[in-house]
């Protein structure tokens, strides 16, 4: 059997359910008789993660928004690991984002928007390396601040001006 292998993948081969090899990019010939092919994406994707409702230290509710791009840096560890590599990864970084913004007051929160992207890819850790994945860049989104504290704000702006 003829197998392409495309610059963005790596091919898994199994053999009787045994890891056999790893295919790089380019074409290569395997028999088929019982081997097992199993396509990996290398490629970095996107991982957003949506707003999420946080409360902070001092009990206010915030709405947090964060993007990652990750990229599978060992194959065989990415299929072999857990069931869904992205699923662990994307929990895990939406509990670091949770345990971040959890840690601060808003106004703390407002002030360290800038560095709040590295901490929560300090506190993810190495639990994406477990499973083959590394975080290649986190970015902050947004931080959504309910409406009632916008306009409290903005009135007490005005009272001051």
């Amino acid at each position: 059997m003829r197998v392409v292998v495309q610059e963005w993948e790596r091919v898994l081969v199994y053999r009787d359910g045994r890891f056999a090899e790893e295919l790089g990019a380019g074409r290569h010939r395997r028999a088929r008789r019982r081997r097992r092919f199993v396509r990996v994406a290398v490629r970095p994707r996107l991982l957003v993660v949506p707003g999420q409702e946080v409360l902070t230290a001092d009990g206010l509710s915030v709405r947090v928004s964060l993007t990652v791009t990750a990229r599978t840096a060992d194959p065989r560890r990415w299929h072999e690991a857990v069931d869904d590599a992205d699923a662990l990864v994307y929990a895990t970084v939406q509990v670091a984002l949770r345990e971040v913004v959890a840690g601060r007051t808003l106004d703390e929160l407002l002030a360290a928007r800038a560095t709040l992207a590295d901490e929560v890819r300090e506190r993810v850790g190495t639990a994406p390396e477990t499973v083959g994945v590394v975080l290649e860049r986190v970015w902050l989104r947004d931080v959504m601040v309910p409406a009632e504290l916008r306009h409290a704000a903005a009135e007490a702006a005005t009272a001051r001006a």
